[in-house]
């Protein structure tokens, strides 16, 4: 195999792993789900067992701790999506680079 071919292959794979990253959304919901049922259940047994300022501090913080995850869940999202599209540009750019060096 050339390494023309190497090249275009690379490429195309390396597009399949982007959209891997967005393509969908279920296992993040039901991540979110899962995290946020470690609070809302404890939660709800103090509230139920009538300790209800613990139970709120409780929920608060979970509630905020899931808040702050997303936060950086959709942050680290989109700069792999920026890393993958500058990655995709850069060996565009190479691969023109060699065949304009090779036609001369």
């Amino acid at each position: 195999m050339s390494s023309k071919n190497n090249n275009l292959l690379y490429i195309s794979e390396s597009s399949k792993n982007a959209n891997l990253l967005y393509s969908s959304k279920k296992p993040m919901i039901v991540f979110f789900t899962a995290l946020s049922l470690i609070w809302i259940v404890p939660a709800g047994k103090l509230l139920i067992s009538g300790q209800i300022a613990s139970s709120i501090k409780l929920f608060m913080f979970g509630f905020f701790y899931i808040v702050v995850l997303f936060i950086a869940q959709r942050f680290f999202k989109r700069m792999l999506m920026v890393y993958q599209t500058n990655l995709d540009k850069s060996i565009k750019e190479s691969n023109r680079k060699k065949l304009l060096k090779n036609r001369r």
